[in-house]
């Protein structure tokens, strides 16, 4: 069985973690460029090398904070846990699970969250430490069910500036991460590169604002931030901009859980944590 060790990426290493990145997740090289010139820096980056070669790896991502009704943390995020297939089964994944959050212990981080891509993710990541914290609702919406409505208001291309203000003034007294702006520039530039873009809503008066990417033909509005009654009208709007065939909305509310957190104090949740943008 071949052995591994876990070490901290080096710059010369970049290459092979990309390289892991195209062969792991099949995304486009412009995906991968935009995430290590937006996001990436020195020593984020944990590598599990087999043989002298780069077998697996995964991303100490600091987001921003995690802010809850009695206290702010330093909130970061396990991204992108990618293992070569022919190394699966060691025990590569956990190693690097352990090693991400003894990496933001180390720099002071206070909530470190995961974002499974699937639901059977959740048990394996529940022996390192984390639990379901963030929940969303997910549905989705067909153009037909939007043609006939002619909603007061408007959608707005906006920048990332605008956007996270507005996103922060909405949030306010929900438990939720707040993002640094370089995290948001970085969303804002995944939905410009599909056609999509972070919009500010005003329908008929009630604000809200929405990130969007879009794909075959679909709309996949990553955050919806409005008041339930105005969702629908909020799509509409979107619509008369995009023009999608079919809508894949999440928004804030207590439906399934989405992402898992480790924190040593649970503290004061409160109602329907929001994560917001998972960068998937």
């Amino acid at each position: 069985m071949p052995v591994f060790e876990i070490r901290t990426a080096m710059p010369g290493d970049v290459g092979a973690l990309k390289d892991i990145w195209r062969r792991v997740f099949g995304d486009p090289d412009e995906y991968i460029e935009a995430y290590f010139e937006d996001l990436y820096e020195e020593g984020q980056a944990v590598a599990a090398v087999s043989g002298g070669e780069i077998a697996g790896c995964a991303y100490a991502l600091p987001l921003g904070e995690l802010v809850r009704a009695d206290s702010c943390e330093k909130c970061g995020v396990g991204y992108a846990f990618a293992v070569l297939p022919e190394y699966r089964g060691l025990g590569m994944g956990r190693a690097l699970t352990d090693r991400v959050i003894e990496e933001f212990k180390k720099r002071g981080f206070g909530a470190i969250c995961i974002y499974p891509a699937e639901r059977s993710l959740f048990d394996f990541y529940r022996p390192s430490g984390f639990r379901e914290f963030f929940y969303k609702l997910e549905y989705s919406v067909k153009a037909g069910e939007l043609a006939h409505m002619c909603p007061q208001g408007r959608a707005a291309q906006a920048d990332s500036g605008k956007y996270g203000a507005v996103r922060e003034r909405l949030l306010s007294g929900r438990c939720h991460i707040r993002y640094e702006p370089s995290r948001i520039r970085h969303q804002s530039r995944l939905c410009e590169m599909s056609g999509g873009g972070l919009y500010i809503i005003d329908c008929g008066g009630t604000e809200g604002c929405a990130a969007v990417e879009c794909s075959g033909g679909r709309a996949y509005v990553k955050e919806l931030i409005i008041p339930e009654e105005n969702r629908a009208r909020a799509l509409a709007l979107l619509h008369e901009k995009l023009g999608a065939g079919e809508y894949i909305v999440r928004a804030p509310g207590r439906g399934e859980p989405c992402a898992m957190l480790v924190m040593p104090d649970a503290g004061t949740a409160g109602d329907e944590p929001w994560y917001g943008l998972p960068y998937d």
